[in-house]
């Protein structure tokens, strides 16, 4: 990729945040800067990206499946007492 292709893909940006200026400029100052305040927050405080796999090998125990579930259900308590209606 050569410098008129890096120096291509800054303009089209610079055009669509142009568009993105001028299309949002018209709403209500109060609008505006919720979207600042968003805007700025999302680039500080990006979202995590989080996945399922990323807990992957999260849990790390000497114990075996066999006695994590018996540890668990030997834990459980239950009364059959009810609560009169």
């Amino acid at each position: 990729m050569g410098k008129q292709n890096l120096m291509q893909g800054t303009d089209s940006s610079k055009d669509l945040s142009e568009s993105y200026f001028l299309m949002l400029n018209a709403l209500p100052s109060d609008k505006k800067l919720r979207l600042a305040v968003r805007l700025i927050e999302s680039v500080r405080f990006p979202e995590s990206k989080l996945s399922f796999a990323s807990f992957y090998g999260a849990w790390d125990s000497d114990k075996s499946a066999e006695e994590i579930i018996a540890e668990i259900e030997g834990s459980r308590t239950s009364t059959l007492d009810r609560e009169p209606l």
